[in-house]
């Protein structure tokens, strides 16, 4: 596993914001390694970056991005992102407990 990933240390982890250009890996590298991980697949990831091609943000959301913003941003748009994955994370929770996901192998938000 690539140094950057650190995540076993952080186990109450619900949301990263990665950039795509990193030190180490990319943030579309970080998206494929941490998606590989089934104890990692219920973090939202959040591609927050300057990087702003059509073909980058597919890429990443097809990685298991669940959010891309561009910079520069507002705040307003931070949050946004945030309430719409936290109101996701929840309906994913409330779903679980009702045993609804037991079959569908993980979870990839909206």
């Amino acid at each position: 596993m690539r140094p950057s990933i650190r995540l076993e240390a952080h186990p109450d982890v619900v949301l990263c914001c990665i950039d795509w250009n990193m030190p180490v890996m990319t943030g579309f590298e970080f998206v494929v390694e941490a998606r590989k991980r089934q104890e990692w697949r219920d973090i939202t990831l959040m591609m927050v970056t300057t990087e702003g091609e059509h073909d980058q943000i597919v890429r990443a959301l097809a990685a298991g991005a669940h959010e891309y913003v561009i910079k520069p941003f507002t705040p307003e748009i931070m949050l946004d992102k945030a309430r719409g994955s936290l109101a996701c994370w929840t309906r994913r929770c409330r779903h679980e407990r009702r045993g609804g996901l037991a079959s569908h192998g993980g979870w990839r938000g909206h």
